[in-house]
C-alpha cells in the first residue's frame, strides 16, 4: 500500500516524541477533508478492548448539487492498524485502506443510524497482543466530514479491572514516583555538600537546588497523572495543571543554569572561558524557550487528531534544540553561521540575476 509509509512515519513520530497513553478522549471534528485522521496508538494485551462512539455525523461534498459527487458511505470508516503488519502493507496497491486485508475494520458510515441521529457505537475486542493505531479514513475526494467522536482504549486483568494505560506504560506511575524519590535523594546530597562548604556557597548553588526540587515535583505530578489515567482514563484531575507549572519553572531554571555554566562560572570556568554568551542573545533565547514550552503544553493537550499536530510538534522540538545550541555555542560561531548563510543567499541572488540576463 502506498500510504503505509505515512502510517509508519506517524507511528514512529508519536512513539518517540509523545507516547500515547490511551485515555478516554472526546473529539469534535468539523468540516474536515483529510484523507486520514490518526487518533491513538495503544498497546493491547490479549484482553484489550476499544470502544468508539460517533454522533452528529454529516458528510458534504463539493459541489453539493452534483449527484456524481455524493460521498460513498462505505468508503468512510474507522479501522485498527497493527504495527506488526505495517511492512506488508507497502506491497498492497489498493485505492482505499478500507480494502486492505491487514487492517481490522471497525465500521463504516454505512452502519450509521439514519438521520437526524446519524450515530453509531462499536466495541471491539483485541485478542492478538500488539501495538495498534486507530485511524479514520475518508476515501471520497472533495468531501467534508463533521462528527463527534469518543474513543476508549483499555486492557483488563483477571479481576476484570480496566487499565487505561498502554501495555508498555502500565508501570509508568511507579516509575515516575521512583525517579521523583531519586531526585529528592540528589537534593539531599546537594544540601549536604553545600552545608559542608558553606564558605563557598552562593546563589548559583541555591538555584541548582531549586532546579532539583522542581524536577522532583514535576515527576511526582506526572506519577499522579498517570495513576489517575490508569484507573479512570481521565488525565485531567488538577495534577496536570501543577505538572505544567512545575515543568515551565523547571525549563526556565534549567536554561538559567545552562547560561551561568556557559558563561564560565565555578569549576567549569577554565574549560568554557571561550563560550561567552551575548546578553542580547539571552534576552531573545529565554523568552522564546518559554513560549516553546507553553506551545508544547498546548500541543500535548490537543492530541494528534488536530490538523497540523505533527508539524507544530516538530517545529517546537526544533526551536527547543536551537535554543540549546545558541546558549551552549560561542557567540562567534553563531555569528559566523549567520554571515555564511548571508553570503550564500547573496551568491544565489547574483547567480539568478546572471541566468535571467542570459
Amino acid at each position: 500500500m502506498n500510504l503505509a509509509r505515512i502510517h509508519t512515519g506517524v507511528l514512529l513520530f508519536v512513539l518517540f516524541t509523545a507516547p500515547s497513553t490511551g485515555e478516554i478522549t472526546s473529539v469534535k471534528i468539523r468540516s474536515d477533508n483529510r484523507r486520514f485522521i490518526f487518533f491513538e496508538n495503544f498497546g493491547f494485551t490479549e484482553t484489550g478492548h476499544v470502544s468508539i462512539a460517533i454522533s452528529s455525523v454529516s458528510v458534504t461534498s463539493v459541489p453539493v448539487t452534483s449527484n456524481l459527487s455524493r460521498p460513498d458511505p462505505s468508503r468512510i470508516g474507522f479501522y485498527l492498524f497493527s504495527n506488526v503488519v505495517r511492512e506488508y502493507m507497502n506491497y498492497e496497491h489498493i485505492p482505499c485502506d478500507l480494502d486492505s486485508k491487514y487492517i481490522s475494520l471497525l465500521f463504516t458510515f454505512q452502519d450509521l443510524s439514519p438521520p437526524p441521529q446519524s450515530s453509531f457505537n462499536k466495541s471491539h475486542s483485541v485478542t492478538f497482543p500488539s501495538d495498534y493505531s486507530l485511524y479514520f479514513t475518508n476515501c471520497n475526494t472533495l468531501s467534508y466530514v463533521t462528527m463527534d467522536v469518543r474513543t476508549e482504549f483499555y486492557n483488563t486483568d483477571n479481576a476484570n479491572t480496566k487499565d487505561y494505560l498502554s501495555a508498555e506504560l502500565t508501570q509508568l506511575p511507579s516509575l515516575y514516583s521512583n525517579f521523583s524519590l531519586v531526585y529528592l535523594t540528589f537534593l539531599g546530597f546537594w544540601i549536604l555538600v553545600c552545608f559542608k562548604n558553606k564558605l563557598s556557597v552562593n546563589r548559583f548553588h541555591l538555584l541548582m537546588g531549586v532546579l532539583l526540587v522542581m524536577k522532583s515535583l514535576s515527576l511526582f505530578c506526572a506519577a499522579k497523572i498517570q495513576y489517575h489515567m490508569k484507573v479512570t482514563g481521565n488525565p485531567h484531575h488538577g495534577w496536570n495543571v501543577m505538572f505544567h507549572i512545575f515543568q515551565l519553572i523547571k525549563a526556565v531554571l534549567l536554561y538559567i543554569v545552562m547560561v551561568v555554566i556557559s558563561d564560565g562560572w565555578l569549576l567549569l570556568k577554565p574549560f568554557v572561558q571561550e563560550k561567552k554568551i551575548n546578553n542580547k542573545v539571552l534576552m531573545v533565547v529565554i523568552p522564546i524557550q518559554i513560549l516553546a514550552t507553553v506551545a508544547s503544553i498546548v500541543i500535548g493537550e490537543s492530541g494528534p487528531f488536530i490538523k497540523g499536530w505533527m508539524t507544530w510538534n516538530g517545529v517546537v522540538l526544533v526551536i527547543e534544540a536551537a535554543c540549546c545550541y545558541v546558549i551552549m555555542l560561542p557567540t562567534e560561531v553563531i555569528c559566523s553561521f549567520c554571515v555564511l548563510y548571508g553570503d550564500v543567499l547573496h551568491v544565489q541572488a547574483i547567480w539568478e540575476k546572471q541566468i535571467l540576463s542570459t
